[in-house]
């Protein structure tokens, strides 16, 4: 092989050429995956499991009230007591949250207060 500019000839031995073949990592934003399809994925179970225990209730209900013998006013005495051991249930579960999320709170305010103190050095 011949340079022009500098008339030197090279052999083909001389010559190395390293050729390295790389993909960039490149993904397109639609290809990746949500970081919340799991959230999504347990709020769906979560769901799902819900509306059953619910569908169950409601036939329960419906089944221990569908008696010819029981006056109406015991029905109604009946469905009532349901509705409110449903409504402690339901509180319970959220004071629970609340709980949890004042729990967070305190823990992260106090790592805060930790990290924002200044520290004596001897």
């Amino acid at each position: 092989m011949t340079n022009s500019n500098s008339k030197r000839t090279l052999t083909q031995r001389s010559i190395t050429v390293n050729v390295q073949s790389t993909i960039s990592p490149y993904v397109l934003v639609d290809a990746r995956s949500s970081p919340f399809a799991r959230a999504e994925e347990v709020k769906h179970n979560f769901m799902t499991r819900l509306d059953a225990l619910l569908s169950e209730f409601e036939r329960e209900l419906t089944a221990a009230l569908n008696v010819d013998s029981l006056s109406p006013t015991y029905q109604l005495a009946e469905l009532g007591g349901y509705i409110s051991r449903a409504g402690q249930a339901l509180r319970h579960r959220e004071q629970l949250a609340i709980d949890r999320a004042a729990q967070a709170e305190q823990a992260e305010r106090s790592q805060a207060w930790v990290n924002a103190t200044p520290t004596k050095t001897n």
